[in-house]
């Protein structure tokens, strides 16, 4: 165990520095609450933000890709926590709600009546019980919902692998994780305040000083006593004076750490690596990375009719195929083909030539030894899309222009046996059963379908073989990433330019408000700048797409002729698949792109519970 928490140890310090090295877009206070100024408390998540108003109801903004920015409707809520993809709030009544991801149980809300706060950590959950106890939920793997002993708690904060408690007698205790010395608390009963960050902790004293522990990014707090508040992120911390002036400090590589001009505000909260602060107007403000403050009040302008009009103009233009001979007629591949098997499946495949490029990305020694750390400690490996190789395609092929869509797979569902086993319909799914028949959730038949399992995505594509005499199938990881890159090699999609309003991945969440439930996103069809220079849309998206390889934590420097992945006997080596130590399991490629063209993913063969959809590829020749 020694050994394995000095990896551990050695792997968070590396994520801290390489997080600190990566400059990205910084942000000087704004105001985020809108029109709305009536807000009385703030919760900062991993990337997305709570705010409770004075009529006891919740707004929620940022990221909302697991429905962890859609508050229940109602007005009987009296406190927020935000954790990494999940949300709870508290009740007047005393009860407990969740939304967002069900993983590692962060929603296996206790039962009752008789809470007074929350808190939420990365994977755990905390509750304190009106009698003084404590309640734990969620990831125990590292011992962070270990519940304490006692019934004299008065605070509870949740951290990224530990836990802190306030006692009513002044002193704290922590569990959890303690490589770095985070839950080693300072002997005192002096406190009335905490802060759980990453790999450190914050107190506040009673005479208004802040002190801290574990292995503190931050840096030392600010010396003073006069301090009424604190907050802790990931690399940077917050605290706010009795005068209303916000003090910050740590890592400044985003803006988040800023100390704002004003001295009018009355409560602090710290995101990953963006802060928040409420006015005395009820107004809020933010800073640091601004992905997690967009704004759903303020929708950014849609796709101009204009493209629209040439998207349907290709359709019109586009040559139907209905069987294998129609391709023998083809003197050359035309660049759009519609591919019909009946009136419920009609597909548009777009023509991808043959060609190199460079596939995957050039890594650093920083991430190479994260990488070498998560395959031995943790399941997984970080990063995983390297070495950079040069790959040739040397036959063309057809693409789908979208994802399969919702009502596509409906009708693929009711026309097989044991449909269950291809599809998993839980809270996320855009699927429905009505009279023994699969249908589309209200608003969803040309939403592309997610969770499916890889083995349902590839029965989709053999009954279309079966059908057409076509060669249908998944797209190997080496064709998406080509579709997707290019022979230029583009960072994403549709080029260079990280400002792409109408990027159906943002889509989710500036408009969240149009998309009111986990199931309802946005169609196909609709953010229609996120495209390739070929015309395939959607690339860049909240759902993960299945392509035909098995994944492996690196690529094969040998493969790169039309490379279709590890084979089995590929798998047996714990450096490509580390997951054969853990459970001999063996799981297939996930591509989406919400970093660049170059992220990968992967899932459960069997399973594919997760935001799981696919394209379809049509072999040309």
């Amino acid at each position: 165990m020694k050994f394995e928490s000095w990896l551990l140890k050695i792997f968070v310090f590396l994520l801290l520095v390489s997080s600190a090295t990566g400059m990205q877009s910084r942000s000087a206070p704004i105001e985020i609450s809108g029109d709305i100024h009536n807000y009385t408390k703030i919760s900062a998540g991993w990337s997305h933000i709570l705010a409770l108003t004075s009529d006891g109801s919740i707004v929620g903004w940022g990221d909302n890709t697991l429905g962890m920015a859609d508050p229940p409707d109602g007005n009987d809520f009296i406190d927020i926590a935000a954790g990494c993809y999940f949300s709870l709030c508290l009740k007047s009544d005393g009860t407990i709600v969740g939304w967002g991801s069900e993983l590692d149980s962060k929603l296996s809300i206790p039962e009752g009546n008789n809470f007074t706060a929350i808190a939420a950590g990365s994977n755990h959950s905390l509750a304190l019980r009106a009698d003084g106890s404590i309640v734990c939920w969620g990831d125990n793997r590292f011992g962070g919902c270990e519940i304490p002993k006692g019934n004299d708690f008065t605070c509870i904060a949740a951290g990224f692998m530990h836990s802190l408690a306030l006692k009513s007698d002044g002193s704290v205790i922590g569990w959890g994780v303690n490589i770095f010395g985070q839950t080693t608390v300072p002997t005192g009963n002096d406190f009335v305040a905490i802060a759980a960050g990453y790999t450190f902790s914050l107190a506040l004293k009673s005479n208004g000083s802040i002190v801290s522990w574990g292995f503190n990014p931050c840096g030392e707090p600010p010396s003073g006593n006069d301090f009424t508040a604190i907050a802790a992120g990931r690399e940077h911390c917050l605290a706010l004076r009795s005068d209303g002036i916000i003090v910050g400090w740590g890592s400044n590589d985003r803006g988040q750490a800023l100390s704002p001009k004003g001295k009018d505000f009355i409560a602090i909260a710290a995101g990953p690596s963006y802060s928040l602060a409420l006015k005395k107007d009820g107004s809020i403000i933010g800073w640091g990375d601004k992905y997690a403050m967009e704004q759903p009040i303020i929708p950014k302008p849609r796709a101009k009719e204009k493209t629209k009009k040439e998207f349907k103009k290709e359709l019109a233009e586009a040559i139907e195929v209905k069987k294998a001979s129609d391709f023998r007629s083809f003197k050359s591949p035309p660049k759009i083909i519609k591919l019909i098997l009946d009136d419920q499946t009609n597909i548009e495949l777009i023509y991808i030539k043959p060609g190199t490029f460079t596939m995957g990305r050039n890594v650093g020694w920083g991430e190479k030894l994260i990488s070498k750390i998560m395959s031995v400690y943790m399941v997984g490996k970080y990063p995983d899309d390297w070495p950079a190789r040069k790959v040739t395609i040397t036959k063309g092929f057809y693409i789908g222009k979208y994802k399969v869509t919702t009502i596509q797979f409906c009708h693929f569902l009711n026309t097989i046996d044991n449909p269950k086993d291809y599809v998993e319909l839980n809270q996320f799914a855009p699927i429905e059963i009505k009279d023994g028949a699969y249908v589309p959730k209200p608003d969803c038949e040309n939403v592309g379908v997610n969770v499916v399992h890889w083995k349902g995505a590839k029965a989709f594509c053999d009954l279309l073989s079966e059908k057409t005499s076509l060669t249908v199938r998944l797209p190997t990881e080496a064709e998406w990433e080509f579709t997707a890159r290019g022979p230029e090699g583009r960072t994403y999609p549709w080029g260079e330019s990280t400002d792409v309003e109408s990027d159906e991945y943002s889509g989710c969440y500036k408009d969240y408000k149009k998309y009111p439930h986990p199931w309802s996103r946005p169609a196909v069809d609709e953010f229609l700048e996120n495209v390739t220079p070929d015309g395939v849309v959607g690339m860049a998206g909240w759902i993960g797409e299945w392509c035909s390889d098995f994944y492996g934590v690196r690529y094969l420097r040998k493969d790169t002729i039309d490379p279709k992945g590890p084979t089995e006997e590929d798998l047996l080596d714990k450096s490509i698949n580390p997951f054969i130590v853990f459970d001999n399991e063996k799981y297939h490629v996930l591509r989406r792109c919400p970093g660049s063209a170059t992220s990968r993913s992967f899932g459960d063969t069997v399973g594919g519970v997760g935001v799981y959809g696919f394209r379809i590829v049509v072999e040309s020749e």
